[in-house]
């Protein structure tokens, strides 16, 4: 078919008028040297059967887009009824600044940036010199102290033992002294009876002795008789005279021995008064005691300074940034390094709208723009209190001028289950996709 076929094919009109120029078609004979023309109906049928098969076609085309525009709409709307998706998403992690604790020089930096160190791995060494002159003084301080307590220690007991036995020779002392009184005090009531009795003898002698004077005067008696009285008189002089002078030695000795247990109590007493210097050697322990406390802890806090020219890391994580260098001066909080941990997660910033079935717990997947076509997991942790607007330096005030109501957005975390291929750092954009389903079917 020629191209006049074509154009009489789509216009009726035309085809009419080829079909009055153009001479009878003919087709090969059977033995293919006779040409047998061409009916015009039969061609008119070929033309409506051509047209009717393009038509089908076509409908089915659009038949077939449709239901698959159909299909993909639906399965689109019910993803979208269960789920939440945002792109105000990003990866989160904590920064760690790396700062000494004490003042000094740099002596080692054992770790440059972007490398990856352990908790508890030294990252840089300071100077130890002066702390440890520290550390040595605090030590003999403590020394010294502990000499000191060691002796006044030891001085409480003897303190208290010689002054017990001060007490206790002192009482055993009072209590002879009292034993001697007791035995004075009844000699001297036996000398006083005996006194009494001399002194009766002396004046019944007195008396004989001057009857038999008066009777021997005028010659009753001879004066031989007299002289016996006169003898028997003076014996009882004597003898009371003589229990006169042991009464007194008696009363002298009495007062004596209350004077002697006068001053032995007076001795208990002062030796008592060593109780008191006891406890003052007590007071004088407790306060060495105190000192000594004192002392220890000066020296824990030099051994404590001197471990900070240690500086190690506190945590697994890569070294993000470093400012020191060896020799430099640093200083207490002056930061030095940046470590960042291993501990990522993910800070979805959801409409207040979006948060109607979100709750924690539910499965999350998302994609790191880092890595197209590379889907992670993780799962809801929790749901910020407030907005972040109300976290904001400035949060915003809606009493104040006019209010336009905006659409706020609500911090959620989410965890995230890593993968060590693909590493993810803080800070790298993703898109979240929150399944809600099961939150939606309650």
């Amino acid at each position: 078919m020629n191209d006049d076929d074509t154009i009489s094919a789509n216009d009726p009109e035309k085809s009419y008028k080829i079909e009055e120029k153009e001479p009878p078609r003919t087709l090969p004979g059977p033995n293919g040297n006779l040409n047998y023309p061409i009916s015009q109906p039969l061609i008119k049928r070929k033309i409506s059967f051509t047209k009717n098969v393009k038509r089908m076609v076509l409908y089915g085309l659009v038949l077939i887009l449709l239901i698959i525009g159909v299909a993909y709409g639906v399965k689109l709307y019910y993803f979208y009824l269960n789920h939440e998706t945002t792109d105000n998403a990003q990866v989160e992690g904590r920064i760690i600044t790396i700062s000494p604790r004490t003042a000094g020089v740099v002596e080692r930096v054992l770790v440059d940036v972007n490398q990856r160190v352990k908790a508890d791995q030294l990252l840089v060494q300071l100077n130890t010199k002066p702390l440890a002159i520290e550390v040595d003084q605090a030590k003999a301080a403590v020394e010294v102290i502990k000499a000191k307590l060691a002796s006044a220690r030891l001085s409480v007991p003897l303190e208290q033992n010689r002054t017990d036995a001060k007490i206790t020779e002192a009482r055993a002392q009072a209590e002879a002294m009292r034993k001697s009184l007791a035995t004075a005090q009844a000699e001297l009531a036996r000398i006083e009876k005996e006194t009494l009795g001399y002194k009766a003898q002396m004046e019944k002698a007195e008396l004989d002795r001057k009857r038999l004077e008066q009777l021997q005067a005028k010659g009753v008696i001879p004066q031989q008789q007299l002289d016996a009285a006169i003898s028997d008189y003076n014996v009882a002089r004597s003898n009371y005279e003589a229990s006169l002078a042991s009464q007194r030695v008696a009363a002298a000795k009495i007062e004596s021995l209350k004077n002697q247990i006068k001053q032995t109590e007076a001795q208990i007493v002062l030796a008592q008064t060593g109780h008191t210097e006891t406890e003052m050697k007590g007071q004088e322990v407790k306060s060495l005691e105190a000192e000594l406390a004192q002392a220890e802890a000066n020296l824990a806090a030099a051994l404590l300074r001197f471990s900070y020219t240690e500086i190690r890391a506190p945590v697994d994580g890569i070294i993000g940034k470093r400012s020191v260098e060896v020799g430099e001066r640093v200083n207490v909080g002056q930061p030095i390094m940046a470590l960042i941990p291993d501990e990522v997660w993910i800070v979805a910033n959801l409409k207040e709208t979006q948060l109607e079935y979100v709750r924690v717990g539910q499965p999350v997947e998302f994609t790191v723009d880092t890595y197209p076509g590379k889907v992670f997991k993780g799962k809801v942790e929790s749901i910020s209190p407030a907005t972040g607007a109300k976290f904001s330096l400035l949060p915003p005030d809606n009493a104040t001028g006019n209010f336009t109501k905006v659409v706020q957005r609500v911090p959620v975390r989410i965890t995230i289950e890593g993968d060590p291929e693909y590493p993810i750092r803080p800070g790298m954009s993703v898109f979240v996709t929150i399944d809600i389903s099961g939150a939606r079917a309650k």
